[in-house]
């Protein structure tokens, strides 16, 4: 058993495969159209003078993003580190998250650590087990779409946080006016 007084909240690392090149799933995670094909239902990302990026245009550091997802969340933050093909890194909220790719065999390794997590109770539930929960659905998704062309994620907008921490499905309707900021 883990003694929870000794285990480190404040971050967590998940490492994951992928058949296809580090380009690929690069792209998946730098460009709009990629984003929005497993992660988040719409994002924008914005350079310093104010200019939109195009769906397939790579994001560059210093922009700004907003992503929206199938329930009514939002979150906007900051790209702060792009290595073409190798990383990308983001303000998370309060927190960061780095997704790190390197070649293995023709395929990707990809590392995602998420860091900064407050070391409260509400970090611990919503920044840790919440979020590498949700993590962990997010990359198997990706695997889906880059392997079948397969979205997992449930279209219904009450149903789609079912992997959160805390979802309770008894009579859940959510309208988009209860949304906010993750």
């Amino acid at each position: 058993m883990i003694d929870s007084d000794a285990y480190d909240w404040t971050c967590f690392d998940i490492v994951f495969y992928y058949d296809q090149r580090p380009d690929e799933v690069f792209r998946a995670w730098a460009t709009r159209a990629g984003l929005t094909s497993f992660f988040i239902d719409g994002a924008t990302f914005t350079d310093s003078t104010g200019q939109e990026r195009a769906p397939h245009d790579i994001t560059r550091p210093g922009d700004r993003y907003r992503w929206d997802w199938r329930h009514p969340y939002w979150l906007e933050g900051e790209i702060s580190r792009v290595i073409e093909e190798r990383e990308i890194s983001f303000t998370f909220g309060t927190m960061e998250v780095s997704i790190q790719l390197a070649d293995i065999d023709g395929g990707t390794e990809l590392h995602l650590v998420q860091s900064a997590i407050p070391d409260s109770p509400d970090g611990r539930v919503f920044g840790h087990l919440n979020c590498r929960s949700c993590w962990i659905f997010f990359l198997t998704n990706l695997k889906a779409v880059l392997d079948t062309g397969t979205d997992l994620r449930d279209k219904d907008p009450g149903r789609a946080s079912s992997m959160e921490v805390g979802f309770a499905p008894i009579s859940r309707t959510l309208d988009a006016a209860e949304g906010g900021k993750i």
